[in-house]
């Protein structure tokens, strides 16, 4: 899940949207809580405050990186000139292309809005996240049935030949699910449809 990883190493996401960082470090610390853990929380804008939400007490709120703490969450830092200082598990929410320059140790993603309050996080992770009323973010599970087959043989197809084409992605679909090919179309513009895969330029991309 989305917040496990996030919880260990060294992460920099991308999103717009100040509620969804928000309610990112509010499911953080919640996840932390029941581990009776606290979470520092560095929050230049001032986010958690703005927001009408209580918070988890568990939160700690800093003006700036301290020694000795396992983890650490900064909401828009202002400029990160000494990224060496900062915990071996830490979170960067930020505005794109705000941090132009990634140590190799860090890992990346941006959040992309689907629909509603229904997201696609793409990059080191790929995962669909929904924003829920009390301001946490739960995975969204992939498409049931059939469909879910599908999005996983296409995975596996992109990990073993590289690069799918429609007619490729039709052709192995009705292989294995042993359907044909109309019925492996329609289930790849279902796909597309509910965005679990992109198609570009004649190519068949699983989000």
């Amino acid at each position: 899940m989305v917040l496990e990883e996030l919880l260990e190493g060294k992460w920099i996401i991308e999103c717009h949207e100040a509620w969804l960082k928000a309610a990112i470090t509010i499911s953080l610390a919640k996840r932390l809580a029941g581990k009776n853990e606290a979470l520092p929380v560095i929050d230049y804008p001032g986010i958690l405050y703005r927001i009408e939400a209580s918070l988890p007490e568990n939160i700690v709120l800093l003006t700036h990186p301290v020694q000795d703490i396992d983890r650490l969450v900064m909401i828009e830092p202002r400029t990160i000139k000494t990224y060496h200082i900062l915990p071996e598990n830490t979170v960067i929410l930020t505005s794109p292309r705000t941090i132009r320059r990634l140590p190799r140790d860090w890992f990346k993603a941006k959040i992309k809005r689907v629909t509603g309050h229904e997201y696609i996080i793409q990059g080191d992770i790929n995962e669909r996240i929904v924003l829920l009323n009390n301001l946490e973010i739960k995975t969204v599970e992939a498409p049931p049935g059939i469909k879910g087959e599908a999005l996983e043989i296409l995975r596996n197809a992109i990990i073993d030949y590289g690069e799918l084409t429609i007619k490729d992605a039709t052709i192995i679909l009705a292989h294995e699910l042993g359907i044909n090919k109309g019925e492996a179309r329609e289930i790849l513009v279902e796909l597309a449809r509910k965005r679990y895969i992109r198609v570009e330029h004649g190519h068949v991309y699983p989000l």
